[in-house]
This record gives C-alpha cells, structure tokens and sequence, in this order.
C-alpha cells in the first residue's frame, strides 16, 4: 500500500499536470485570438478561400452591369456555388470553365508546385456530381471543360460579363484568359484574379503584372487575400 507521503506526492503532480494544460489551453486561446486579429486587420483570409462576405460585397457592385457571371479555374465548385447563389439573385447566369481533369504542364515561368493533373475532378462529370452533392442541378450553370484556350471557343460569341473570377494558377493559363476575357468584361464590371503576389514574376502573377503594366482602362477596388480586385472604367 501506498504510505501517506507518497499519496501527497500523487495528488500534487496530479494537480500540477491540471493546471500546466490548464495554462497550455489559455496561451493557445491567446495566440488564436491574436493571430485572428492580425488576420483582420490585415484584411488576411485562409489562402485560397473565396468568402461569402467579399463575394456578396463586391457581386453588389455589378448588379447593374450588363453580363453574366464567370469563373475560370473551379476546382470543386466551391466558389461556383456561391456564385450561382449571387449571379441568380441578380437575374444573371453563371459560366464556369476548367479542365476538370486537373492542371495542364507547367511551363517555363512556372514553378511546377502543381503537377500535370492535379486538381483533378474526375471529368466534367465528375464535377457536375459534386454540385448535385450539394444541391446544383446542371441547369443552374454552364460548364466548359478543356484546357485554356480551348475550353472559350464554346462561348457563344454574344455572351458579355459583368463578374469574373480568374485562378488557374500558371503563366500561360493566365495570360490567355486575361487576353480573351478584358474585352468581353462590360464599362463598370468586376475582374478578380486570384493567387498574385505583386513582388513574384513568376506563374500568374508575371502575367498579372504585365496586364497592369499593359493597360490603363481600370482602376484598383481592393487587394485582400492574394486576391486583386479591378474594376473596369465606366
């Protein structure tokens, strides 16, 4: 049997490993609830996140520019199903484009972080099945699958945009969506480009930079998030 001293000895370090979590717990609070306010202040999000409050904010500025909806580079849909919420609440449509069998090569100005086919989703009907998942039947989007620039040749030529979503990532992908997707952008519509880092001249930014370098018929709305929001001159 224990003696009495040794039972004393159990219980203090008992209570010392209560109180040492105990206090593990606290920082931890505090350091969240720090690094949340920074996040913030700095107007920073989770990379790669498209949030329900700056769509919807922003989406609102165009409700009365002639054009659809578009986003090109969807992944899963997870901003696309925002969208299709947004661009209906407006009367408008939504065209979502992607390989949907994942990323093409990586070229010479890309870093090759993501591999040819990453991102797949199984196909176009891969992607459909999961907006079904969630809720989306295929009449409330259009879906165009293939490689950029391929996939825009499917684009009835009459279509015009009033919002628009670029992240697909690499140089190349970037530069012809920029190229195809400016002029068909209506005076006051929205062009969002996603992933730019304005110090790296590498991937989609060197083709983001060299957009803004190249033009003068917009104007900056916000930079939040890696995410660059262009509004295009009335």
């Amino acid at each position: 049997m224990l003696c009495e001293n040794q039972l004393q000895n159990l219980g203090i370090n008992e209570t010392m490993n209560i109180l040492i979590k105990l206090f593990v717990l606290k920082v931890f609070v505090m350091v969240r609830g720090l690094v949340r306010t920074v996040q913030y202040m700095c107007n920073i999000r989770s990379p790669g996140y498209w949030h329900w409050g700056d769509l919807r904010r922003f989406t609102a500025m165009v409700e009365n520019v002639r054009g659809d909806f578009a986003e090109i580079g969807v992944w899963r849909g997870e901003a696309s199903r925002k969208l299709i919420r947004l661009s209906s609440s407006q009367g408008k449509k939504i065209h979502l484009f992607d390989s949907f069998s994942g990323m093409d090569e990586p070229g010479s100005f890309d870093s090759g972080f993501h591999p040819k086919g990453r991102f797949d989703t199984g196909g176009l009907a891969g992607f459909r099945s999961i907006m079904k998942s969630h809720g989306f039947s295929d009449n409330e989007y259009f879906a165009y699958d293939g490689f950029i620039p391929t996939c825009f040749e499917k684009v009835p030529n009459n279509v015009r945009f009033s919002f628009v979503i670029i992240d697909v990532d690499y140089y190349v992908p970037t530069r012809d969506t920029l190229n195809w997707i400016w002029p068909l952008i209506s005076r006051g519509g929205i062009l969002v480009l996603d992933d730019f880092k304005p110090m790296n001249d590498m991937e989609c930014s060197k083709a983001i930079n060299e957009f803004l370098r190249e033009r003068n018929d917009y104007y900056r709305l916000d930079f939040l998030n890696f995410q660059l929001f262009l509004r295009k001159e009335v």
